[in-house]
């Protein structure tokens, strides 16, 4: 049996950096096509090849979504009453016998099993001897070229392709469905939201420069300091005790992080060290290489979060198809996160182009349930190509979000541009939107990439009851929840090992770079999440959860506690969609945060959180 030639794509990094000197620029015609290119093939995969899928369960979906519902919404009686580990596998996880039923018959054809924290799925690997007679289907692989993401990635990868998801025989009642390691799409373009530049940045910054060191602040960037303040981050509970019962997990999908980069970060910015652990969600064969993202989503949670702190990386392969690994792995950390941020997205019209999609986004959609129910808020990057989000994934333009930030189980961070006073004080905040922009490279003007804060309107997904009373007329799920500074106008002061996307023979060196995007956005926000937690855990309460059904609460009751972010648009590639309007829009969502609020408008909850370690 052969299955549809298809291949795999890279994932789009929702990060955008300016390269200033004195690193050496690389234009954006120099940068890699971000395609995927087929050697041969398919062809039937080698006799002795193993490889892992996994096997989706039967769960109890409606019964956990009802739950979520309980303990996300403020004026439920529920409210923040979290469960534990163990409680979410007994009341909404497989049955044992489906277990069983899995296991009994994946180890009589000689596979090996290995049963996820959530409870939702089994892994079962094996040599393709062993699994074709066993799934009852021919395994092909397809050899592929991938675009490299800096001099270090792998350029040669095996797709393992399946020509149907029918569970094999005997279990077609305890498997609904069945998702490879690697999953069969279409070949889509790569790394869509990274770019550089040699420009400076859209607006200088105006503020007072505090906190940071000299290279930093050349770029032109705000530095962590005056961020902040401006969004009352400052203001926090900051102490050690806050610091060591923080909880933070990020996931990386295409590059990893440094810990030279790192150190430079925080000598710079006089931040005590933390505590970063590398974690392997299945199927990852040695580190991430090290480069932007990670260093990016690292080092602003650095600035955030106190001494003590100690922060999950948890590292996957580089496949939409695959991202419910990460989220998996997070749910079964020896300590459940508080957040868990990601900056990786696909263009939400692909997932339901591909037979096997569809398993993978349900599955994952489980997965943040549970995740919300054991009290963890899960942020992902709203994406930087404003809101035709797929524009770099296939090269048309109509309006498109990302995804998995569209999933209403995830709040989905935006961007915006803000802009300072001197005295650091907010003089105003819009939409993120950079375009028209040009740069010189070796004496030549050449155009820098548009960008801006992805948002918009779901195809996948319908409105959750949290975004009823919007005033937006729609029936779909729309994005993002939130927005914060994700612009060049200044920038992020970042300090990289090696670029996001580089020509190998070009790459600059290490040092700071201003970088922009959404992926700057979601881990500022996910780390500053984890703090509030961390200071309601020690005051005897549960921590935050899911956190979106709050923020549309607080918008509506105490309005105070955003900054309505009411100018410009997210339109960068002329769809019509999305501009800034008084209360919620798809350009900036409810606007922006004011931490310094936060605390007050936390309702206490009766009794101690029911939120143990499973």
């Amino acid at each position: 049996m052969r299955a549809s030639t298809a291949f795999l794509p890279l994932l789009a990094a929702s990060v955008a950096v300016a390269v200033i000197t004195p690193a050496t620029a690389v234009p954006p015609a120099a940068a890699p096509p971000a395609t995927v290119t087929a050697q041969a093939g398919p062809v039937p995969a080698p006799d002795d090849t193993r490889t892992t899928f996994s096997l989706v369960l039967p769960r109890r979906e409606s019964a956990a979504r009802k739950r979520l519902k309980a303990v996300s919404d403020p004026h439920s009686t529920h409210y923040r009453q979290f469960l534990s580990r163990s409680q979410i596998r007994h009341r909404y996880g497989a049955q044992p016998s489906d277990l069983r039923a899995v296991r009994r018959s994946a180890r009589a054809a000689g596979l090996t099993t290995a049963t996820d924290a959530t409870g939702l799925f089994i892994m079962v690997t094996g040599q393709v001897r062993d699994l074709e007679p066993w799934l009852g289907q021919q395994i092909l692989v397809q050899k592929a070229t991938l675009p490299p993401i800096n001099s270090r990635s792998i350029q040669q990868e095996e797709v393992f392709l399946v020509g149907h998801t029918t569970p094999p025989a005997g279990l077609r009642k305890s498997v609904r469905g069945i998702i490879p390691f690697w999953v069969k799409i279409k070949t889509y373009s790569a790394i869509s939201s990274s770019s550089f530049s040699a420009t400076r940045p859209v607006a200088p910054n105006r503020g007072t420069y505090i906190g940071g060191c000299k290279a930093a602040e050349r770029q032109d960037t705000y530095s962590f300091d005056q961020l902040a303040r401006a969004y009352g981050v400052d203001t926090l509970p900051r102490g050690p005790r806050v610091g060591r019962a923080s909880r933070l997990a990020i996931l990386a999908s295409g590059e990893g992080f440094s810990h030279r980069s790192l150190r430079r970060s925080a000598r710079c910015f006089d931040v005590p060290g933390r505590t970063f652990s590398r974690v392997h969600a299945p199927g990852m064969i040695g580190n991430l290489p090290e480069g932007g993202e990670g260093d990016l989503d690292t080092q602003v949670a650095q600035a955030v979060l106190p001494r003590g702190s100690s922060i999950d990386v948890i590292e996957s392969p580089e496949v939409g198809g695959t991202f419910y690994l990460a989220w998996a792995a997070a749910f079964g950390l020896p300590r459940l996160p508080d957040a868990v941020s990601q900056s990786y997205g696909l263009c939400e019209r692909v997932l339901d182009e591909e037979l096997l999609i569809p398993p993978s986004r349900h599955l994952l959609d489980s997965i943040l349930v549970r995740l919300g129910i054991a009290g963890t808020t899960a942020t992902s990057s709203a994406g930087d190509n404003g809101s035709s989000d797929c524009y770099e994934q296939d090269q048309t333009t109509p309006p498109a979000v990302d995804y998995p930030t569209s999933s209403p189980f995830i709040t989905s961070v935006g961007g915006s541009q803000i802009v300072l006073r001197r005295s650091n004080q907010r003089r105003f905040e819009k939409v993120w939107r950079d375009v028209n922009r040009t740069m010189v490279v070796n004496g030549q003007t050449v155009p820098t990439p548009t960008s801006g804060g992805g948002g918009g309107f779901s195809t996948v997904y319908g409105q959750p009851w949290f975004q009823r009373r919007t005033g937006i007329d729609t029936e779909q799920r729309t994005t993002p929840d939130i927005a914060m500074h994700a612009s060049f106008g200044p920038a992020w002061p970042v300090y990289l090992s090696r670029p996001v996307v580089a020509v190998q023979s070009q790459a600059p060196t290490g040092g700071f770079y201003a970088i922009a995007g959404t992926s700057a956005s979601s881990p500022y926000f996910a780390s500053s999440v984890a703090l509030l937690a961390a200071s309601q855990r020690l005051a005897g309460q549960p921590g935050l959860g899911h956190i979106a059904p709050a923020l549309y609460d607080l918008r509506r009751n105490h309005p105070m506690a955003l900054y309505d972010i009411t100018r410009g648009n997210n339109d960068v590639y002329g769809v019509g969609c999305c501009r800034a309007t008084p209360g919620y829009d798809t350009a900036s969502g409810l606007g922006a945060p004011a931490f310094d609020r936060f605390p007050q408008w936390i309702e206490p909850v009766g009794g101690r959180p029911q939120r143990g370690r499973g």
